[in-house]
């Protein structure tokens, strides 16, 4: 019986052994057999993608609307009202010529994706349908002497479809008088061509030996996606021509410089704002910290602004709550300051409450019975500049607002230049 077991475990031990001999030779098998197969797995990958390249170069090559022979083409804004900057002054403006070709709708297929699928093929054919109305769109901008073009191109957007985009400048070199139209020409072996006018009337004067204020605002209330009516401005240039006449230069940009070094004051707003990066943030408290009056208008409408400007504002004792605290907003209280000087009604359009966080620095400007906290608020300290916010809505619009009902106007006044 112990031989015999021996025997059997001799036997185990001798197969055991086979097996593990034996064993690698049968794994090198079933590696080529995943081997042999990988190939057509990259063969059938290969061939999907060249399907849905196939489909997505169709869909692209659908025409976007029904033909026509003309486009009713929309201009946004209309016109530059730029009333009297001072000689020097960066000036910068955009319009857009919207055409209304609308690209159809996406298949079903397409849209009843997976999202981590879908998003690419629409990122995709987005892109296709851009560069193809790049290539079927022609483009050339005629600007009087007085202006410069700093960017024309065809651009698509996904629900809108092509549309152009003009940046302009306005050359402060020289003082005058100047009044003229930008023309721009648009073209297409499918449709009609177009020219598209916009006036642009500014008055440039000799620049103050020393100027008691010199204003950035970005980003410039001038821009395509403010307004599709230009006389929207007016109140805006009235506002910029009285400052100038007191000796304060502003400036208008689309984005934050690299440089701010010569600026007092800085209105930060729009998308500027809402783009804003820590480098950004940094560069800003700095220049409070070297004396300098930063203004940040955020709104919760523009979603981001409202947190970026938080992230600034959480130095300086305030807080911007991230919703509408209404739409007309009429009953607010001013409180005595020196940039509420002359101010006695304001009112307010979708407007964020603002709440004090360090009383010790920072205050409330403005105040509403209805709603929690203020609308304006301020903060100062001996050793740095000032922070202001100011959380209406398209804050260049407000001072819209019938001047002889309220003092809109003067309390953004006060804040540019006093």
């Amino acid at each position: 019986m112990t031989n015999g077991g021996r025997d059997n475990d001799g036997v185990r031990l001798k197969r055991t052994v086979e097996a593990e001999q034996h064993s690698p030779p049968e794994k090198e098998e079933q590696q080529l057999a995943k081997t042999r197969k990988a190939p057509w797995r990259w063969i059938v990958l290969t061939a999907l993608g060249l399907v849905v390249l196939c489909v997505i170069t169709w869909l692209v090559l659908v025409p976007s609307s029904v033909p026509t022979k003309s486009v009713a083409w929309r201009i946004q804004p209309d016109q530059f009202p730029m009333g009297t900057v001072v000689q020097g002054s960066r000036v910068e403006m955009s319009f857009g010529v919207f055409s209304g070709l609308r690209p159809s709708v996406l298949p079903g297929f397409i849209t009843g994706l997976p999202s981590p699928i879908r998003k690419p093929c629409e990122w995709g054919i987005t892109s296709l349908r851009s560069l193809k109305a790049k290539n079927e769109w022609g483009l050339k901008v005629d600007a009087p002497g007085f202006l410069k073009v700093d960017e024309a191109q065809i651009q698509f957007h996904s629900s809108g479809g092509p549309f152009a985009f003009v940046s302009v400048s306005l050359k402060t070199d020289q003082p005058g008088r100047f009044d003229g139209t930008v023309i721009v020409r648009l073209t297409s072996s499918g449709y009609a061509a177009t020219n598209i006018t916009v006036p642009v009337s500014a008055a440039v004067v000799t620049s103050p030996s020393s100027p008691r204020r010199t204003t950035l605002i970005t980003q410039t209330p001038y821009e395509c996606y403010s307004t599709g009516n230009g006389h929207d401005f007016e109140p805006l240039a009235n506002l910029v021509s009285r400052l100038t006449t007191n000796g304060v230069r502003i400036d208008f940009r689309r984005y934050l410089p690299r440089s701010i070094s010569g600026y007092s004051t800085i209105l930060f707003a729009g998308d500027a704002l809402a783009r804003a990066d820590p480098a950004q943030t940094a560069v800003l408290k700095n220049f409070v910290s070297g004396g300098g009056r930063l203004i940040l208008a955020a709104d919760a409408f523009l979603v981001p602004t409202t947190p970026n400007a938080n992230a600034i504002l959480s130095s300086y004792g305030l807080q911007i709550i991230n919703r509408d605290a209404g739409k007309r907003m009429t009953n607010s209280t001013v409180i005595a300051d020196s940039l509420t000087s002359n101010v006695r009604h304001l009112d307010f359009w979708r407007p964020a409450p603002v709440k004090v966080t360090d009383t010790s620095q920072a205050k409330l400007l403005v105040t509403s019975d209805d709603s929690e906290g203020g609308f304006v608020a301020v903060s100062r300290s001996p050793n740095r500049g000032e922070v202001i916010v100011v959380t209406q809505s398209l804050w260049w619009n407000w001072i819209r607002s019938d001047s002889t009902n309220v003092d809109n106007c003067v309390l953004l006044e006060n804040l540019l230049a006093r």
